[in-house]
Order: structure tokens, then C-alpha cells, then sequence
């Protein structure tokens, strides 16, 4: 599978160039490999890789990172209290 990254740019789709584009949540959650541990008894998952969390337009397919969301009275660029 090609980088987003190395992928040329796609044109853009005319309903987005006029009404802009309409972002929906979306995933990609990679395949989780179940094995056997030494007795063969026991199965364990082994991830291939961390759940990525993205936004995708529903018109053109264009990718952009979700910006992290803020709980209400946390000012930006404060930690959270514990």
C-alpha cells in the first residue's frame, strides 16, 4: 500500500469546489493477528499496527488529521486535571 503522502494530487471534485467539502469521522483500524502462546492452548492478539482516527470528505475521498478536541473549560494548551 502507497504513503497518502506519495499519492499525486486528485482533482477536485466539483461539488467540493463550489459547496466546499463535507468531512465525516473515519478509521482505519488495521487487522489484529490472533496466535497460539507456547502450550498452544491460549490464543493472543497481536496488532499490526495503532487505530488511525481521520477525517474523510464524502465527496472526494480527500484525507485530513482529526485536530484534538477540547472538553468543555479546558483552556487550549492545558493539560487536563487528573
Amino acid at each position: 500500500m502507497v504513503p497518502d503522502w506519495l499519492q499525486p494530487p486528485q482533482p477536485m471534485n466539483v461539488f467540493c469546489a463550489i459547496l466546499g467539502h463535507t468531512w465525516v469521522p473515519a478509521a482505519e483500524n488495521p487487522k489484529t493477528a490472533w496466535n497460539t502462546d507456547g502450550t498452544g492452548l491460549t490464543l493472543k492478539a497481536t496488532p499490526s499496527a495503532t487505530p488511525r482516527f481521520f477525517e474523510e470528505c464524502a465527496r472526494c475521498k480527500e484525507r485530513r488529521p482529526v485536530a484534538p478536541r477540547l472538553v468543555p473549560g479546558q483552556a487550549a494548551g492545558r493539560k487536563p486535571q487528573a
